[in-house]
């Protein structure tokens, strides 16, 4: 196996985001009421990892919108997306993901700037009376403080559950004001020009809302995606000060490109898990992580790895420490990982992969 180390940075690199993420990600609508059936047709509810869940925008039978840090701990063989219904109890239509796009900025460790993603999937939702597709914010658009909005998710309604309840029963709307950018940044110490700032005052969104659509009721179009909780005065997150918003207009070229994109293939189950896997780490498009993780999750078991994870987190150290990489002394990888996919990852990380560390 790889240094002791090595093993611990590439824990560090691999796993602190998505712990970090589950903290945060379960992110219900707090002093709102329950949504009509039919009322948000477009909003989709993503059972994630275990407990964790989060909320969508249908954008077209194939393709939904929801937070980066939703999507980071998103897995191909067991993330599943909800439509065509309020109740929280899977009785409505549901379909398994393919792919994941994480916008390329998304920074986990500064304040989830950046915090939009895009899911695939595999079986979709066609148009019908309960699935619908939304309407965009036009590029570029802002909306204008003292507008009114509405938010939406299967979140807690108290927030002293942040972070600890579980998802309400029905899903939840709250109409909030559009506030001035400055009332974030006083709070949140992280100025930028992408994010949509709306309520408080004790109307919110809280766990369980992230990656769900914030609405401008005069058009009925997606302007925000449900970020994060700020901590008010009484350090209550949910309830007195704001939350943030990823301002969807700022990114309407990114997510038409995403959209155009797609999946370039149609991938196995067992590469899209690795897709998966270097989608998390912003890695998508490195062959060699893909080449590596295909790898693992091919011959984890007969290599000797109790879990998957162990496997990637020893594929991710190859990829990361050119020097463990050359020196290192293994007994699984030496026989797999190593032997099998040395030679194309040497050539592409020498000349990639430090650069972008």
């Amino acid at each position: 196996m790889l240094p002791k180390a090595a093993i611990t940075l590439a824990i560090a690199f691999f796993a602190t985001p998505a712990l970090i993420a589950a903290a945060t990600i379960n992110k219900r609508i707090v002093d709102g009421q329950d949504a009509k059936d039919g009322e948000f047709p477009f909003v989709v509810n993503l059972q994630l990892k275990g407990p964790q869940s989060c909320g969508g925008t249908l954008l077209d039978q194939y393709t939904v919108l929801t937070a980066a840090h939703c999507a980071k701990v998103a897995s191909i063989s067991e993330t599943i997306v909800w439509a065509g219904t309020t109740l929280n109890t899977k009785s409505g239509l549901s379909s398994n993901i393919t792919g994941v796009r994480i916008h390329p900025d998304f920074e986990k460790a500064s304040y989830l700037q950046n915090d939009i993603a895009l899911l695939y999937l595999e079986s979709g939702f066609p148009e019908s009376n309960a699935v619908g597709y939304a309407v965009l914010a036009a590029d570029g658009s802002d909306p204008v403080a003292g507008s009114n909005a509405t938010a939406v998710g299967w979140g807690v309604t108290d927030p002293a559950k942040y972070g600890k309840g579980n998802q309400a029963e029905r899903l939840g709307k709250v109409d909030i004001p559009i506030l001035q950018r400055t009332k974030c940044d006083k709070l949140w110490s992280a100025a930028e020009d992408t994010i949509v700032c709306a309520g408080g005052n004790g109307k919110n969104t809280c766990s369980g809302d992230s990656g769900g659509p914030l609405v401008l009721q005069k058009t009925r179009e997606v302007i925000g995606i449900t970020s994060d909780s700020l901590t008010d005065d009484n350090g209550e997150s949910c309830n007195g000060a704001p939350s943030k918003y990823t301002r969807v207009g700022s990114y309407i070229a990114w997510i038409s490109a995403a959209r155009n994109a797609g999946p370039t293939k149609q991938l196995s189950r067992d590469e899209q898990e690795a897709q998966g896997y270097c989608e998390a780490i912003r890695r998508g498009s490195d062959k060699s992580c893909l080449d590596l993780l295909l790898y693992c999750v091919q011959n984890y078991k007969k290599d000797g790895y109790t879990a998957l994870n162990k496997c990637a987190i020893e594929a991710f150290t190859i990829l990361i420490i050119t020097t463990v990489l050359v020196g290192a002394s293994t007994n699984h990888l030496q026989t797999g990982l190593l032997q099998h996919r040395t030679a194309s990852v040497l050539g592409r990380f020498n000349q990639n992969a430090c650069a972008g560390l």
